[in-house]
């Protein structure tokens, strides 16, 4: 071999010898594609994306069970009142009313002084007044009787005191019932007064 073909190492163009030659080649056309590999983990999740607009209102449920029952107010109720005045002693008289209070289902009278139950039912009655001087007994009547011994009460005061005497009780009446207020005895100075008498009937049941 020649000084010329050792120093440029097989020229594609004077080397005898085609082992010797290293020139690159045209590249070839790309060869198809191998098989996809397997899935790789899931990757950790990305930031929360911003809230969506509110979604259209949806209808209207059913109604619900309906609720128990509330508490009834009184079936029946009336009030007489006296006026602010010293009113003379009478026994066996009834108490002297002078105002009608509101009612419902009774007939309060000023000009009798009493108070009519329309309707049968268990009720309510109060009575109360102001005593001046010596001892006085009432009692609560149903048409012209003591309603029981209950019913009654008494004041036991000095001459010259001022006390305020009452009684509550809880009663079956019948419709048509009369309640009133009866002055049924007194002791002490002759001069024994009354005043702002007041008696209430309401029905509960």
């Amino acid at each position: 071999m020649s000084s010329y073909h050792r120093r440029n190492r097989c020229c594609s163009h004077c080397c005898s010898d085609p082992c010797c030659c290293h020139l690159r080649g045209p590249r070839g056309f790309r060869g198809p594609a191998g098989v996809t590999g397997p899935t790789g983990g899931v990757g950790p999740a990305g930031a929360t994306g911003p809230t969506g607009a509110t979604g259209a209102t949806g209808d209207i449920g059913p109604t619900g069970p309906t609720g128990t029952t509330g508490t009834t107010g009184a079936l029946a109720f009336g009030s007489l009142y006296g006026d602010f005045i010293f009113i003379p002693v009478t026994s066996g008289g009834n108490v002297d009313f002078t105002i009608a209070g509101p009612s419902f289902n009774t007939l309060p009278d000023p000009i009798t002084n009493t108070i009519t139950v329309i309707n049968a039912g268990i009720y309510t009655i109060t009575a109360d007044v102001v005593v001046f001087g010596g001892g006085l007994s009432f009692n609560i009547s149903r048409n012209g009787i003591p309603i029981d011994p209950e019913s009654r009460f008494l004041s036991n005061t000095a001459a010259g005191q001022i006390v305020t005497i009452g009684k509550t009780i809880q009663v079956v009446l019948n419709a048509g019932d009369i309640i009133s207020l009866v002055i049924d005895g007194f002791s002490g100075p002759p001069l024994a007064q009354y005043l702002s008498p007041a008696l209430t009937v309401t029905r509960i049941q």
